[in-house]
């Protein structure tokens, strides 16, 4: 039926009826047992689609399969036979993230089928981010070679319009990954070629500078760089002085233009001091790739850092930026402390910028000036050369940090927490006495996501620090407990640093509980989770080294089986836990446990022994919700090894027990069991 239809003529007439009739049968085979079946369907109804007919029943079908069938292979043709609509373009985005990759890669391909003008920015930055960034190399090479090239191919191999389509200032990050994946399948002249350089001052001119070509410019050179082609290099940036003037220059234009429009809030005007700020930023990430081994060019360098710092129109990306620059510009703490410090003075001491809201503030003490004040202590003390608190840092503790971590004003109280958070990793006392602000804080707001966001991770970092005990904290702390509770937060921000840190603290061994490592395998097949790319990277990480790792990981991921299935089936109808397939879950529990581990003294317990016996315990018990089928097969899936004829003998009774109890589920599940009875035999 597939080949007829496909054979026919575009501009065919078919009777209505019969198309009705052909369309009627076909759709009940959609819903067929067989996979097989299901994808022959799909193809069928490739020609039945009415892709203007936004009720058109095929198209609701194709959107069903691929959002709720189990098979793979149903979901991928669903995708390849799809339709170009909107509601089918939403479809396919939410299969961006499949558990399988030739899924993955299917709507890839079919992204790029469809035309990138036609899909919206946040599209747009979804595919790529989320595509360059999945664990599978091919879908990684499918995404570089077919998607980004034709796209590229789109805007007439202009880098820059393909940046702009992109809006290169709302997600910096993925032009860059955009941008150094592109390079590697360029050749070098026709990337020096896309640069706007006046080549004799071997910079753009100031007023061609724009968010596209700047940041084109700034990842060129770290490109170049990395592939030590120095001749390039010194044929596309001036020497580190030139430079230096010319951020200068440019500085001098932002900041009048900045004065000139104080008052004014006109969007254009908003979106010119957004591009300033932007370009302001990558001209300073440009200043990184100098080795800065020119003595005078490093003088200027650090007077130009010093006197930036001090400007109104310093944004906090560029303090960030900066400062952690300022550590290779003055290589000695001592000197590089105190000349920050001494900038800090001169910045509270200048009038600061009163906000409306803000009555009777002391010099030195409005928001702004605070908020820029906190953020170059943060970024000094995160340095890696700073490995203590001195007289210098303590007194911005105590006089600049501790006193802003109650201002009325929450970014300034965020500002003053992530100060006082730099100062904990850098005294093991200080931390002691004093991570129970961090706690009050999360506690005491829960509206502040930015508040919880900073509290939850000096929280994780000072628990991978200095572990637990330190503070007085047990596995089963009730502390504990509610950071477990944030995995499944709404915010998307929380549940990630949330998941981020307990992987972190699993991996380095600072914490051992068989329901966290439940709850995380649980959150990586979510489909509530299926738009959020970090979080499902970072599980994907974690599950990939958790068992190698950490040794002691196979009792705990053994000890998670039961509870995780459990957990499913209690799991309410209308809940996203409702719709994982437990078959898939319980191998991939089984898979990341270890075979070779034996626990101490005990060279017969491994994590596939005891989870054999648990399960066999499991199958025979009446009162168990879990699905026997599922807990029957999975046997299949374990790797005995016995050397204690006492514990042969207990699984070959457990074994007999569950034949004997489950011979009614038929030959199928009869044979699992058979076969698993003759394996641990089998086994030495």
């Amino acid at each position: 039926m597939s080949l007829l239809l496909s054979s026919l003529n575009k501009n065919i007439f078919m009777d209505e009826e019969l198309f009705d009739a052909i369309r009627n049968e076909i759709s009940e085979r959609i819903l067929d047992e067989s996979p097989k079946v299901r994808c022959q369907a799909i193809a069928v109804l490739f020609r039945m689609q009415e892709p203007g007919d936004p009720e058109c029943p095929v198209i609701k079908l194709y959107i069903d399969r691929l959002c709720k069938d189990i098979s793979a292979e149903v979901r991928r043709a669903a995708i390849q036979y799809g339709p170009k609509t909107i509601k089918f373009v939403h479809a396919v985005l939410k299969r961006l993230t499949d558990i399988d990759e030739s899924v993955r890669k299917a709507a890839y391909v079919y992204f790029s089928k469809i035309k990138v003008t036609s899909l919206s920015i946040e599209q747009r930055q979804l595919i790529l981010r989320t595509g360059l960034h999945d664990p599978c190399a091919s879908v990684r090479t499918a995404v570089r070679d077919v998607v980004l090239k034709t796209w590229l191919i789109t805007y007439d191999d202009d880098y820059c319009r393909l940046l702009y389509a992109l809006d290169s200032e709302m997600d910096t990050e993925l032009s860059i990954l955009v941008l150094n994946t592109l390079f590697e399948q360029s050749n070098l002249e026709t990337l020096f070629k896309q640069l706007p350089l006046d080549r004799d001052r071997k910079l753009i001119p100031i007023e061609q500078l724009n968010g596209e070509n700047v940041l084109y410019w700034r990842c060129f050179i770290e490109y170049m760089g990395k592939k030590s082609a120095d001749e390039t290099v010194d044929k596309s940036i001036p020497e580190l002085t030139s430079f230096c003037k010319y951020i200068k220059e440019f500085q001098t234009i932002m900041e009048n233009f900045e004065m000139e429009n104080t008052n004014s809030d006109t969007e254009p005007v908003e979106d010119k001091k957004i591009t300033y700020r932007f370009i302001h930023l990558q001209l300073f990430e440009l200043v990184k790739t100098y080795d800065l081994s020119d003595e005078f060019g490093r003088g200027k360098l650090r007077e130009l850092i010093e006197e930036t710092l001090i400007i109104e129109s310093c944004t906090i990306p560029v303090i960030k930026c900066i400062v952690e620059h300022y550590e290779k510009v003055v290589p000695d703490v001592s000197s590089r402390v105190t000349s920050l410090a001494h900038v800090i003075s001169e910045i509270r001491m200048k009038p600061g910028i009163i906000d409306e809201s803000e009555t009777e503030v002391e010099p030195g003490n409005d928001k702004k000036t605070l908020i820029t004040c906190l953020t170059i202590m943060a970024c000094m003390l995160q340095a890696r050369s700073v490995r203590t608190l001195t007289s210098t840092t303590r007194s911005l503790l105590e006089n600049l940090a501790m006193p802003n971590l109650e201002h009325s004003d929450a970014k300034v109280q965020n500002a003053a927490l992530r100060a006082v958070g730099m100062c904990l990793h850098l005294d093991g006392q200080f931390a002691k006495e004093n991570l129970k602000i961090f706690f009050a804080a999360f506690l005491l707001d829960d509206e502040d996501m930015e508040l919880w966001q900073i509290c939850l991770s000096f929280i994780f970092d000072m628990f991978l620090r200095y572990g637990l005990d330190h503070f007085d904290i047990g596995q089963e702390d009730n502390l504990i407990g509610i950071l477990m509770n944030l995995i499944y937060h709404e915010d998307r921000s929380i549940r990630t640093t949330a998941t981020i840190g307990f992987c972190k603290l699993l991996l380095h061994g600072k914490l051992k509980n068989h329901s966290l490592l439940s709850a995380l395998i649980i959150r990586m097949y979510d489909t509530a989770t299926v738009d959020d790319e970090r979080l499902r990277s970072s599980l994907v990480y974690f599950f990939k080294y958790y068992p190698s790792l950490n040794k002691e990981g196979s009792i705990c991921i053994q000890k998670a089986f039961l509870p995780t299935l459990k957990k499913l089936v209690d799991a309410p109808d209308d809940s996203s836990l409702s719709a994982i397939d437990m078959d898939i879950i319980a191998k991939f529990i089984i898979d990341l446990s270890s075979v070779e581990f034996h626990a101490p003294g005990s060279k017969d317990y491994t994590a596939h022994n005891q989870l054999a016996l648990e399960l066999l315990k499991e199958i025979v018990d009446e009162n168990s919700s879990i699905d026997k089928k599922t807990l029957i097969k999975s046997l299949k899936h374990l790797t005995i090894r016995l050397d204690n004829e006492e514990l042969r003998a207990e699984m070959n009774e457990a074994v007999g027990n569950a034949i004997k109890m489950n011979g009614h589920r038929g030959k199928v599940v009869l044979k699992y069991l058979q076969d698993f009875e003759k394996s641990i035999n089998e086994v030495h």
